[in-house]
This record gives structure tokens, C-alpha cells and sequence, in this order.
């Protein structure tokens, strides 16, 4: 049987074209089990998932030390012997070409002084893209007067080291671990005022946020 040279080299350089597609997801922002493609523009759907923070030592001890009682309000769940802060994530969205991001979360924590107190719920992380400040807002009610939305946290969006574009996973899932939470000065202004202490200073280490997050099947 006679092979046709022009075939071959057609099959030779597509399959050199398909081993150039096989990509590797950075390892630093998204635990994949294996990556679909390279989103170039669409929008993801956040559809669930889970926010946990790890608060830190010193931000413990200075609640403790302000005779401070730190609570959960449901569907979070804290574990007090672990500092460990969940909740679920409920909606939201991000730009797979930029980085864009915001994602809704549910419950939140009371914070409790003598016959004072101040809740925070409804929280919303905002990645502006792969630098500038990213934040985290609430709603804040302060014994039982409403504040409206405050910034609380904010960190240097570039510390995520987010390549884009984003590969998404086959299965959905973008795992972000690690992140430095740190008080804002409108967070730190608005705990003071709330609870009559000076306990709160703006660039205090909250403590870590681990984020699972779980897209839907198709882009919006």
C-alpha cells in the first residue's frame, strides 16, 4: 500500500499542534484537577462554595484582652478551640480574562462588649484584577442600629500571584489558599466606635482565608 506523503506530514503537525494545548494551571492559585481550556473573556458563574478564615493569635489574644466575645452568626460555623471561621459562599462572579472577581458570602460573627455589640454578615470579596486593593466589605450593625456596608479588609491584590488568563477546571472548582486578611482603617474606625474601644487598629493581621469555589457549568 502506497502512503501519501502530504497525509502524513498533515497528521505529523497536528498532533505537534495538540501537545502545544496541554496546559498546566499555576500551581500558587488554583488547585485543578485538570484544566478544560483557557477562558479568553467570559464571565463565571460563582455558584457555591465555602470561605473559612483562621483567625490569628494576635488578634485573639487583643479580643481577649479588650474582654471582647467573638460569636458566629448562622450559616457560619466557628470553631472556637481551631480560631476557624466558615461560611458558605452563595454568588457571585469573575472575569476569566482579568481576574475581576466578586464573591458573596452568607452568615457572618457578632462581636460582644459588656452591653455592647456590633455584627458583621453579607460579605463581599472584591478582586479589582491581578493588582491593586482587593477588599472585603459587610453589613454592620452596630447594638442594634444599622451602618450599612463597610470596608473591613482590604490586602494587596497581586499577592494572589493569579496568572491570566484564569484556566478553568473540568470540574469547576477554584481553590484560593493562604490569603492575608488585614484591617482596613474604615473597619478598624467603625469596630472601635461600635464596641467604645481603641482594641482595633488599621494594618492588624485578622488572620487567613481559605477560599473553595465552585463555578457553574456554563459562563454567564
Amino acid at each position: 500500500m502506497q502512503v501519501d506523503n502530504s497525509s502524513v506530514a498533515v497528521i505529523f503537525i497536528a498532533m505537534k499542534y495538540l501537545s502545544l494545548l496541554r496546559v498546566t494551571a499555576p500551581l500558587l492559585v488554583c488547585a485543578l484537577l485538570s484544566a478544560r481550556t483557557f477562558a479568553t473573556g467570559p464571565t463565571e458563574d460563582i455558584k457555591s462554595g465555602t470561605a473559612a478564615i483562621t483567625l490569628s493569635n494576635d488578634f485573639v489574644t487583643g479580643l481577649g484582652l479588650g474582654l471582647i466575645d467573638f460569636t458566629k452568626i448562622s450559616p457560619a460555623t466557628y470553631i472556637a478551640n481551631k480560631h476557624r471561621l466558615s461560611a458558605p459562599i452563595t454568588g457571585g462572579a469573575f472575569d476569566a480574562e482579568n481576574a475581576k472577581t466578586e464573591v458573596i458570602i452568607g452568615g457572618g460573627f457578632h462581636l460582644v462588649k459588656g452591653n455592647l455589640n456590633v455584627s458583621l454578615t453579607d460579605f463581599i470579596l472584591t478582586i479589582p484584577s491581578t493588582s491593586g486593593t482587593a477588599t472585603v466589605s459587610a453589613l454592620v450593625t452596630a447594638t442594634s442600629a444599622f451602618q450599612g456596608r463597610v470596608g473591613l479588609i482590604s490586602f494587596d491584590a497581586s499577592s494572589l500571584e493569579i496568572q491570566t488568563p484564569v484556566p478553568v477546571p473540568s470540574n469547576n472548582k477554584i481553590v484560593l489558599t493562604g490569603v492575608t486578611l488585614t484591617l482596613s482603617s474604615s473597619g478598624a474606625s467603625a469596630l472601635n466606635s461600635a464596641l467604645e474601644t481603641s482594641a482595633f487598629s488599621a494594618g492588624n493581621v485578622i488572620g487567613t482565608a481559605d477560599l473553595l469555589i465552585k463555578l457553574a457549568a456554563k459562563p454567564l
